[in-house]
C-alpha cells in the first residue's frame, strides 16, 4: 500500500480536527468494529487500511514531542 493515498484521516475517523488521542482510540474501535475484514468481508480490506493509517497518523501528531 506505499504511496497509496488516503484521505482525511479526520473524516476517515468521524471526528473534529482538534479531538483527543482518547477520542481517537475510541473513534477507530467504533468503526473497526464495523469495518473488520472478519465482520464486513474481504472487500473491507481497503477501508480497514485506510483506517488503521488514519489512527497511526493522527496518534503520531498528538505524541509528545521528545527534546533533541
Amino acid at each position: 500500500m506505499r504511496g497509496r493515498p488516503f484521505g482525511n484521516p479526520y473524516a476517515v475517523l468521524g471526528i473534529a480536527p482538534g479531538a483527543s488521542a482518547a477520542d481517537v482510540r475510541r473513534a477507530y474501535l467504533r468503526r473497526a468494529r464495523l469495518l473488520h475484514p472478519d465482520v464486513a468481508g474481504a472487500e473491507a480490506t481497503g477501508q480497514m487500511a485506510e483506517l488503521n493509517h488514519a489512527r497511526d497518523e493522527l496518534l503520531a501528531r498528538l505524541a509528545p514531542k521528545r527534546p533533541a
